[in-house]
């Protein structure tokens, strides 16, 4: 009984792929929680939320990109793939530039989606750093994209809705809106 309809949850489902994904030695370096909110009238996603804590070493980058873009496929997130981009230069940004690639340090991932919009915190522990002085070198010319100073937080501004700065620069909000992905 404890098992039957199981395959019906796409959570269930979305847990399995993601172990599946870091069936070798990752397993054990990530912690994640999840929780959802089924509206039992529609058996639609009104709130689905997962946070995962991954050490700074960008080897983990793509199987948390493949886990991410699994998760919003379960929660019926169309056109996806450009916002897979402004979360993998969020993740490496955090890990590179943020915690300066120490495996000792971590980076958390909070993923909250719900009906009418995908929220993403990604967070560092390190120093933080001037995000109102990159986005001015940034708009100052747009051959500092191409000189390798703003190119991430270019990136991100094409493929989300909004996204801002939290705890000095520690913290990057992303938000894509569902209306605005078709």
């Amino acid at each position: 009984m404890f098992f039957e309809n199981k395959f019906d949850n796409p959570l269930f489902i979305a847990i399995l792929l993601f172990i599946m994904f870091l069936s070798d030695n990752y397993l054990e370096n990530i912690k994640f929680y999840s929780s959802q909110d089924l509206d039992s009238d529609m058996h639609a996603f009104i709130n689905s939320n997962v946070k995962i804590k991954i050490p700074s070493d960008q080897i983990y980058v793509e199987k948390i990109s493949r886990y991410f873009l699994n998760f919003l496929n379960i929660n019926y997130f169309e056109k996806h793939e450009s916002v897979r981009i402004a979360f993998e230069e969020s993740l490496i940004n955090a890990i590179d530039h943020g915690n300066n690639n120490d495996s000792d340090k971590t980076v958390l991932v909070d993923i909250d989606i719900n009906k009418d919009t995908l929220k993403i915190i990604i967070e560092n522990e390190g120093d933080g750093f001037d995000y109102t002085l990159a986005m001015m070198k940034l708009t100052e010319s747009q051959d500092n994209i191409f000189q390798g100073y703003g190119r991430g937080i270019f990136l991100i501004s094409l493929y989300t809705d909004s996204f801002y700065f939290e705890n000095d620069g520690k913290r990057i909000v992303l938000i894509k809106n569902r209306e605005s992905e078709k």
